[in-house]
């Protein structure tokens, strides 16, 4: 449902009739759909207790109807990673053969990692939808891939559609250039359709996204700042806005914008993210508080755990109670999860209370045991450096000039850093083009030192090539 719709006199009618049965305790007589509107309404405005309350109404009254149904599954996905009570609630629905029952049933196996089932199960399902919905199917189908960061298969769909000169088709568009790596084409898409509608929050979402993923920090907060002028309670653009200034060390702000975020949609991913700020801000107990909810909330998604249990663990360290990080860092053994990985965490956490023999023995066991010596000998090494050991770190990534690690290039800093430090002119400009074109928010995090604040990350090598490795060798 589109905010223009929750902006008509028909939808404000509704919703105070449906307010007005409320105040007086009693039920709203409208449709199943429209208890869904009500339900995404609310869910839009940050009221999510009474989102799910209309969503319950309209159970109560219509159980098996499509629309509640749909709404409390992706609830279940999206807000609580519970995809088992996702799908008990999508096997309700009594009409089947309506699209958004298909749609709910794909996106529970995206959410599941099937990517290929997801793309087959819309694919058999082709032939039971109408030719007058089928340019509609194909456009969502696209969306639905998009959303879960499967650009290949969102491409595919969205070329099957005939329709290509609506806004809809035009966002997915800009969308997809953004996934493909085409950021100045897909800018264009979006700066046509805001001039076109300059008060659509979700266009400026998308261009503020895209922004903070190419590393164009600043641009990605101005964009996300005219979403929040238009609705102070756009949840997405709070949270890009809060991203933003993470990475611009202004954690103070940071915060304020996770907190704003946090009263909207309070989950382990929100209060994770306050606890990152307050880390940074060396404020470990208040960021352990919000780490034991975050905790609480996550027992459904192991891989959100992992990284939970970990920043507890740091926290621990910093305060000086390694037996109590040691711990945590144990219940990862129950996880699936990269375990190699893990004993380097370990290690790190020796290494930063001063043990260096056990900290050896995790890094030596892990890069022993693993099947991907690259990445791990790269993550010891960043663990290396980040305790002070550069003169070791610098020697550990030389080893490692001529490996092709990828893992979206997550660490390659450490590389640019190294041979920034060594004066290499070729394997400096290598790295850097590598984190700048793959991982420029690492970049952007990493390189602060090297390069002017003004600068984003895709004007670093010509930067690097005018300014700094002229004399090198």
């Amino acid at each position: 449902m589109t905010d223009s719709y929750f902006e008509t006199e028909r939808f404000r009618a509704l919703l105070d009739e449906y307010e007005e049965c409320e105040r007086q305790g009693k039920p709203c007589i409208v449709s199943s759909d429209e208890y869904a509107d009500f339900a995404e309404y609310y869910q839009e405005k940050g009221m999510e207790e009474k989102a799910l309350h209309a969503v319950q109404q309209a159970l109560d009254l219509y159980p098996g109807a499509v629309g509640p149904l749909v709404f409390a599954a992706r609830y279940a996905l999206t807000r609580e990673n519970d995809v088992e009570k996702a799908a008990a609630y999508a096997e309700q629905i009594e009409d089947k053969s309506d699209l958004e029952y298909l749609y709910i049933m794909g996106e529970i196996l995206l959410f599941k990692g099937q990517v290929a089932d997801a793309d087959i199960y819309f694919e058999e399902e082709t032939d039971s939808v109408s030719d007058d919905d089928l340019d509609d199917y194909y456009l969502d189908v696209a969306t639905i891939f998009a959303d879960y960061d499967c650009i290949e298969e969102a491409e595919r769909w969205f070329d099957r559609c005939e329709e290509t000169d609506s806004p809809d088709y035009l966002e997915l568009y800009g969308r997809i250039l953004f996934g493909k790596g085409f950021f100045d084409e897909g800018e264009k898409v979006m700066n046509h359709l805001l001039d076109g509608n300059p008060y659509n929050s979700n266009y400026w979402n998308i261009l503020a996204t895209a922004h903070f993923q190419h590393g164009n920090i600043e641009e990605a907060i101005d964009s996300s700042e005219y979403s929040i002028a238009i609705n102070p309670n756009d949840d997405e653009a709070l949270l890009t806005k809060a991203h933003s200034l993470f990475v611009l060390g202004n954690y103070e702000q940071a915060m304020v914008f996770y907190e704003r975020f946090n009263k909207l949609r309070s989950s382990a991913e929100s209060h994770l993210q306050v606890a990152h700020c307050l880390m940074a801000l060396e404020r470990y107990e208040e960021g352990i508080d919000h780490l034991r909810e975050a905790e609480k909330k996550a027992q459904n998604n192991p891989a959100l755990l992992l990284e939970i249990y970990q920043e507890i663990a740091y926290m621990l360290v910093y305060l000086g109670q390694l037996d109590q990080a040691i711990n945590y860092m144990e219940k990862t053994e129950t996880l699936d999860c990269d375990h190699e990985e893990m004993l380097v965490v370990k290690g790190h956490l020796y290494l930063t209370s001063g043990y260096l023999s056990e900290a050896q023995q995790c890094f030596e066991r892990a890069i022993v045991e693993t099947n991907n010596q690259g990445k791990i000998f790269l993550r010891v090494a960043s663990s290396v450096y980040d305790n002070g050991y550069k003169e070791l770190a610098y020697r550990m990534l030389r080893l490692l000039k001529d490996t092709d690690i990828q893992d979206n290039y997550a660490g390659y800093s450490y590389f640019v850093l190294c041979f920034y430090h060594d004066k290499d002119k070729h394997y400096f400009m290598k790295f850097l083009r590598k984190l700048t074109q793959e991982n420029p928010t690492e970049a952007r995090a990493m390189l602060f030192e090297i390069f002017p604040d003004d600068l984003t990350p895709d004007e670093y090598c010509n930067y690097a090539e005018e300014h700094i490795v002229g004399d090198w060798k």
